[in-house]
């Protein structure tokens, strides 16, 4: 609905006029740019509710104030926000805001100066899971993200670092090509939030003993994410999933998980069984009087999907580089290495570390991809540290994951027979010590 209502920008903000068709913008982490003809959108899939619309004022005539309000009122009316038309404007030396009423807000208006000379750039968030209403204000129709809270500071940082990033790359006069071929998975991985990498990673098996470790053709692996106790909590986090964005989401927030129960990914709270990790881990759920599992427990949505907890992952060293080729067999990743193959025909399970940060990946699993996933093989550059992952695709997309690996039998060090989860994805030598592997 808001993106329908919003693409009637292009004919009603007389004035209004910047060509969007010229711009190129880089996209914040998570964040996918589409454009009419003089504005922008920006969206997650793993935000449904959450949209984010960019239009400019560059009218000379109007002062920066008067801009705002203008547009203040304009959104009053198209985005059916009525009470952020009385909504105090909030003046700083970046520029203005404006929330609308209520005890969850359903309307954020932020605006910072423009690159043109008086210009005016202004982004309004929209929450459609919140109903305006006249009296009330904001109306939740369901659990929604509020004007309070990690991940509504998180989008609002977002949105205003993508505004100051257009305005830097503009008055810059720096060509767009050079700023992005500026970009490195080195630099976007020091933007991690250190609080948000995982303690351990800790592999779960399907009591049926079949996953994507030992059997082929199977896909994704359940794994538990331990994150590490701080003063501040009174519960240590624990998530049976991997794909959510650390960089948006909290993994301490008790007040909301980082991705979709439905997706199994409820909350836990882990502990060393008996205080002593050579007894290995246990959990429970987020009730102090429920049980502590150390063996086996059950998904809270899907009381058929029964775990076993399992070995602990391997850490990467922090900003290591491999050689390793991952697949069914090691020809088929030379010639695509030397250029004699297409990427298309790289194995989903298959992965191509290079010593030079690059990566090729058959299948990399991630929230903020649309489908969950990549819709076939990507390259790009890659960065870990300890569990945490950042992945820079070539088409632009950053990917701040998790990570392990898993070594070969008895194996010290990783080698293509290694087993390595990236997002909950597998990559593996099904081949083992066949000849192809070699």
């Amino acid at each position: 609905m808001f993106l329908k209502t919003l693409t009637a920008l292009a004919g009603a903000m007389t004035g209004l006029a910047l060509s969007f068709a010229q711009a190129q913008d880089i996209a914040p982490p998570g964040w996918t740019i589409s454009y009419s003809s003089n504005s922008l959108y920006l969206t997650r899939p793993d935000l449904p509710d959450i949209r984010v619309a960019v239009v400019s004022d560059v009218r000379p005539e109007l002062t920066q104030e008067e801009k705002f309000e203008f547009i203040k009122t304009f959104f009053t009316e198209r985005a059916d926000c009525p009470s952020l038309a009385q909504a105090e404007t909030h003046k700083s030396f970046a520029g203005y805001s404006a929330t609308s009423a209520g005890a969850s807000a359903r309307c954020k208006l932020i605006s910072m100066g423009h690159w043109e000379k008086g210009g005016l750039q202004s982004a309004m968030i929209l929450n459609e899971a919140v109903e305006e209403n006249k009296i009330l204000g904001g109306v939740p129709t369901r659990g929604v993200v509020s004007d309070r809270g990690h991940t509504a500071e998180a989008i609002h940082q977002d949105i205003v670092e993508f505004l100051m990033t257009r305005y830097q790359i503009a008055e810059s006069k720096t060509p767009f090509e050079q700023v992005r071929a500026q970009i490195t998975v080195d630099g976007l991985a020091s933007l991690y939030p250190q609080e948000h990498k995982p303690a351990h990673l800790v592999r779960l098996r399907a009591d049926n003993g079949l996953d994507a470790i030992t059997h082929a053709g199977l896909t994704g692996a359940h794994a538990l994410l331990l994150f590490p106790e701080r003063q501040e909590d009174s519960r240590i986090s624990a998530f049976p999933c991997m794909q959510w964005d650390p960089a948006m989401f909290d993994p301490y927030d008790t007040t909301r998980t980082p991705w979709h129960k439905d997706n199994n990914c409820e909350r836990y709270v882990w502990r060393w069984k008996e205080g002593d990790p050579a007894n290995g881990i246990e959990i429970r759920t987020l009730s102090k009087s429920a049980k502590w599992f150390s063996e086996h427990f059950t998904l809270e949505n899907d009381e058929k999907k029964k775990l076993s907890i399992g070995e602990f992952y391997k850490p990467f060293e922090a900003g290591q580089r491999l050689d390793l080729r991952i697949g069914t067999t090691r020809k088929t990743m030379d010639q695509l290495l030397d250029g004699r193959r297409q990427l298309s025909s790289l194995e989903s399970y298959g992965l191509i570390l290079q010593p030079d940060g690059r990566f090729m990946a058959g299948t990399v699993l991630s929230s903020t991809l649309e489908g969950g996933k990549t819709s076939g093989p990507v390259q790009g550059q890659y960065h870990f540290d300890g569990h945490a992952v950042t992945l820079l695709l070539d088409s632009g997309e950053v990917i701040y994951g998790f990570g392990g690996w898993l070594p070969y039998e008895n194996e010290e060090t990783m080698s293509y027979r290694s087993v390595i989860n990236i997002n909950g994805w597998i990559y593996t030598a099904y081949c083992e010590g066949r000849s192809l592997c070699k």
